[in-house]
C-alpha cells in the first residue's frame, strides 16, 4: 500500500450480476497518480476478499488511470 489517498476520482462503475458494483478510476497518493479499482456487494459494503483487503491500487507509470471496465464471458472484469 503506498499510502493514503488524498484525492481521487471515479471514471466507470459497472453492475455485477450479484448486485455487487466494481469502480475504477484515479487515486492520489502523495501527489502520484494510482490505478484504483473497489468492489462493494449488494449491500454497499466493501469487499474486502477484492484487490488488497478492498481496493486494488496499481502503479502503471506517469498519470495512472483505469476510465473504463468490461464484463467478460467467464465472469471476469477487465480494466481499460
Amino acid at each position: 500500500n503506498p499510502g493514503s489517498i488524498t484525492n481521487g476520482d471515479v471514471y466507470a462503475a459497472i453492475l455485477q450480476p450479484d448486485g455487487g458494483i466494481v469502480a475504477t478510476g484515479q487515486a492520489v497518493i502523495r501527489g502520484r497518480s494510482y490505478v484504483i479499482a473497489t468492489r462493494v456487494d449488494a449491500g454497499g459494503r466493501p469487499d474486502l476478499a477484492f484487490g488488497t483487503g478492498g481496493p486494488a491500487i496499481v502503479d502503471i507509470g506517469g498519470s495512472s488511470m483505469a476510465t473504463t471496465l468490461q464484463r467478460q464471458a467467464d465472469g471476469t472484469t477487465v480494466l481499460c
